[in-house]
């Protein structure tokens, strides 16, 4: 049975609800997130070696309970609908990060930050819900535009959160993420709409026998390689980069998170603008394409801060770093929804999160070992040449898709 295409109006207007309560949510994490090492810092934990690797357990808590669960959240999402998923997200992330600005320790902490990772997750809900409600010709378009709804709802709240932090406190910034997140909520509650029919057992044979292995975890496998390989290489820094920061401001604690929350507004907009641009080229060329080009640019610029002596030059890096990243999650994500079908996407995308989420971890452990024992700067090193790996990931991929496409035609 074929379900009829979406009309123009409602996939749009759900696209303008998703949008906003998604800047809001982002700006609510960026809260609780762009500033992590400098409120451990402030909890107590001041050895800088214990610092590095509280930081890295606290970008790594999260990924690994959301690797775990978001399989499951989007199995959930494919029985009971998209919306209630994302304002599910959107309220459990509310008490959270209320919760975060609370604790009294840095194991508190982590305990609400892997909390957060099980049951939160408002970017894969509303990816899900997007993929779900756009007709296929105008994925491209639509996730691009999403993309944007995160990059600006991280840099305000990167930009303001780091304004706040500086003169109320760490703990008072999250509490005040925990209510934009509230907001968030609201706003899927009251405007976000979604025509959910739950397939029954005969249209799901159907789906399942007219597309082959697409609804199916093998049949998306490489992507799902892809995901994890591509999540690793990008967030391999960043669980380092506000102390690189706080070092180029001469070692100082006060001062750093305005600094840090600048650098994250300005490299934001450059994600913003070029996940717009991507997104339409990716309804026009290939995936893999786009994909390269933004690996191969990232690459450079990744490694060239390994070179920066003032934090007016790591900007400038990183705002190139951001704009060859702008490109790789819009071509990675339609190349997810053109090879899924529809009744088991959330499923789906959910498995392409626990790959994500997998990816994150490594990098964050990973990369907060080697700082411990080499220093921070040859970490930028290692992030361009685990981009540059990227080239063959992405080809293969390419390949392996390609091939299954042949042999199901």
């Amino acid at each position: 049975m074929i379900k009829p295409t979406p009309k123009p109006f409602a996939w749009r207007r759900n696209l303008v609800f998703v949008w906003f309560a998604q800047v809001l949510s982002l700006m609510g994490f960026a809260f609780a997130m762009s500033f992590a090492a400098y409120y451990i810092q402030a909890l107590g934990v001041t050895d800088s070696d214990a610092v590095k690797m509280w930081n890295g357990l606290y970008q790594a808590a999260g990924p690994l309970a959301f690797g775990v669960m978001g399989p499951i959240w989007g199995a959930l999402g494919d029985r009971f609908g998209r919306r209630l998923m994302m304002l599910r997200a959107c309220l459990a992330a509310s008490v959270i990060v209320y919760l975060m600005g609370c604790v009294s320790s840095v194991e508190q902490l982590i305990f609400l930050r892997l909390m957060q990772g099980m049951f939160t997750g408002t970017v894969s809900a509303a990816m899900t819900l997007v993929a779900t409600t756009t007709p296929g010709r105008h994925h491209g378009v639509a996730l691009g535009s999403l993309q944007t709804s995160i990059v600006v709802g991280w840099m305000g709240g990167s930009a303001l959160g780091g304004y706040l932090a500086d003169r109320i406190g760490y703990a008072t910034t999250m509490k005040f993420g925990g209510v934009l997140l509230l907001v968030s909520a609201l706003i899927v509650l009251l405007g976000v709409k979604e025509d959910f029919r739950k397939p029954n057992g005969e249209e799901a044979v159907s789906s399942d026998s007219d597309n082959g292995q697409a609804g199916t975890l093998v049949g998306v496998l490489p992507i799902m390689a892809l995901f994890l390989c591509v999540s690793l290489a990008r967030r391999f820094d960043m669980a380092i980069l506000p102390l690189f920061v706080q070092e180029l401001n001469g070692g100082q604690l006060a001062g750093s998170a305005t600094r840090m929350g600048q650098l994250g507004a300005a490299c934001s907009v450059a994600v913003a603008l070029s996940a717009v641009v991507f997104g339409y080229l990716t309804d026009r060329l290939t995936p893999a394409r786009i994909a390269i080009v933004s690996v191969l640019f990232g690459s450079v610029c990744t490694a060239s801060q390994f070179l920066v002596g003032s934090f007016g030059g790591l900007v400038v890096a990183r705002l190139c770093v951001s704009v060859a990243m702008g490109g790789l999650d819009p071509a990675c994500q339609v190349w997810l929804t053109r090879s899924t079908i529809e009744s088991r996407r959330g499923r789906l995308i959910g498995y392409s999160t626990s790959a994500r989420s997998l990816g994150w971890i490594i990098a964050s452990l990973s990369s907060a070992y080697i700082a411990t024992r080499v220093g921070v700067r040859p970490v930028f090193l290692i992030g361009g040449a685990l981009l540059l790996l990227m080239v063959p990931v992405i080809l293969r991929t390419s390949q392996q898709l390609g091939r299954h496409r042949r042999g199901q035609s």
